[in-house]
């Protein structure tokens, strides 16, 4: 037990050296408002709240403290957040690198969430295309993302903008059918 937990610990290191290394190399996001929406990357002092949202909105689950990590150190470059006119958080997006992202030169979308008083009105839609526009002017070739088969809405919305399916695979972690996806990023024709 105490080697699987040593081993963990040393994945999570290694996980987190990687994505400091090539984290810090991405341009911060920007400021930008669309419609009545304010997006704009995140600052130390959103973080708790960016945490509670994520506990809430994906299923009692943690951050956890390596991706507190990465937020802390590098949150402007790898999330944005997305308030209303009452500046409330309503929605945000995290995105780091997995091993296969450093093969592929991918970015993987690893979180977006909207708060459910708030879906269904296209505000996921603005997310991510923001997140496509702004990573197509940096040297990531596309967007990876994993979603669960269960997850219709989100299986939906990727289909929508032409992510491809890579792989179908069981999550022994998550106890799920899962999907790998990834989105090649146009230059040319952002959104």
């Amino acid at each position: 037990m105490q080697m699987r937990r040593l081993a963990n610990s040393g994945r999570s290191l290694a996980w987190l050296f990687l994505n400091f290394k090539h984290i810090r190399m991405l341009p911060k996001f920007a400021r930008q408002t669309e419609d009545d929406l304010l997006i704009e990357p995140l600052s130390k002092k959103d973080i708790n709240t960016i945490e509670n949202l994520f506990f809430s909105l994906n299923q009692g689950k943690k951050l956890g403290f390596v991706k507190h990590c990465l937020l802390w150190g590098f949150g402007s470059r790898c999330c944005f957040l997305v308030k209303n006119l009452n500046n409330r958080i309503i929605g945000f997006s995290i995105y780091y690198l997995n091993t296969d992202d450093i093969y592929r030169n991918t970015i993987h979308e690893g979180f977006i969430g909207v708060v459910a008083e708030f879906r269904n009105q296209g505000i996921a839609t603005k997310m991510r295309r923001y997140a496509f526009n702004h990573f197509a002017q940096t040297s990531c070739a596309g967007i990876s993302s994993r979603i669960s088969v269960s997850n219709k809405s989100s299986l939906k919305s990727a289909e929508k903008f032409r992510f491809r399916v890579e792989n179908r695979y069981f999550d022994e972690q998550e106890k799920t059918e899962r999907i790998y996806l990834i989105y090649e990023l146009d230059r040319k024709n952002n959104f």
